[in-house]
Protein backbone atom coordinates (compact mmCIF):
# COMPACT_ATOMS: atom_id res chain seq x y z
CA UNK A 1 0.00 0.00 0.00
CA UNK A 2 1.32 3.31 -0.71
CA UNK A 3 0.12 6.93 0.84
CA UNK A 4 -0.01 8.24 -2.90
CA UNK A 5 -0.98 5.66 -5.91
CA UNK A 6 0.55 8.33 -8.25
CA UNK A 7 3.25 9.26 -6.89
CA UNK A 8 3.85 5.80 -5.13
CA UNK A 9 5.22 7.53 -2.02
CA UNK A 10 5.30 4.81 1.11
CA UNK A 11 2.78 5.22 4.08
CA UNK A 12 4.76 7.17 6.85
CA UNK A 13 6.60 4.79 9.17
CA UNK A 14 4.52 5.04 12.11
CA UNK A 15 1.56 3.23 10.10
CA UNK A 16 4.12 0.25 10.87
CA UNK A 17 2.34 -1.65 7.91
CA UNK A 18 4.68 -4.48 7.63
CA UNK A 19 4.30 -5.09 11.45
CA UNK A 20 0.54 -5.02 11.46
CA UNK A 21 0.56 -7.91 8.27
CA UNK A 22 3.31 -9.98 10.37
CA UNK A 23 0.91 -9.81 13.73
CA UNK A 24 -2.29 -10.91 12.11
CA UNK A 25 -0.80 -13.51 9.99
CA UNK A 26 0.78 -14.81 13.31
CA UNK A 27 -2.59 -14.75 14.58
CA UNK A 28 -3.41 -17.65 11.72
CA UNK A 29 -0.27 -19.56 12.18
CA UNK A 30 2.16 -17.85 9.77
CA UNK A 31 5.50 -16.84 10.94
CA UNK A 32 6.30 -13.88 8.52
CA UNK A 33 9.06 -11.19 9.50
CA UNK A 34 8.31 -7.37 9.36
CA UNK A 35 11.07 -5.66 7.40
CA UNK A 36 9.66 -1.82 7.84
CA UNK A 37 6.72 -1.96 5.10
CA UNK A 38 7.71 -4.80 3.59
CA UNK A 39 7.68 -8.51 4.79
CA UNK A 40 10.31 -11.60 4.59
CA UNK A 41 9.17 -15.28 4.14
CA UNK A 42 11.74 -17.71 5.38
CA UNK A 43 10.14 -21.17 4.32
CA UNK A 44 11.23 -24.42 5.03
CA UNK A 45 13.67 -25.82 1.85
CA UNK A 46 11.25 -29.17 1.75
CA UNK A 47 7.47 -27.45 1.42
CA UNK A 48 4.67 -29.09 -0.55
CA UNK A 49 2.03 -27.42 -2.71
CA UNK A 50 -0.44 -27.76 0.52
CA UNK A 51 1.75 -25.80 2.86
CA UNK A 52 2.28 -23.06 0.50
CA UNK A 53 -1.44 -22.85 -0.09
CA UNK A 54 -2.03 -22.08 3.08
CA UNK A 55 0.76 -20.10 3.76
CA UNK A 56 -0.13 -17.58 1.54
CA UNK A 57 -4.15 -17.72 2.42
CA UNK A 58 -2.97 -16.83 5.57
CA UNK A 59 -1.18 -14.01 4.50
CA UNK A 60 -3.52 -13.10 1.68
CA UNK A 61 -6.03 -12.99 4.74
CA UNK A 62 -3.43 -10.43 7.13
CA UNK A 63 -3.24 -8.19 4.11
CA UNK A 64 -6.61 -8.17 3.45
CA UNK A 65 -7.84 -7.69 7.29
CA UNK A 66 -4.60 -4.77 7.24
CA UNK A 67 -5.85 -2.82 4.24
Amino acid sequence: YVADKKTKELLPDEAAIGSRIARLAQKRGALIRPVGHFNVLSPPLILEKAHIDALFSKIADAIKETA
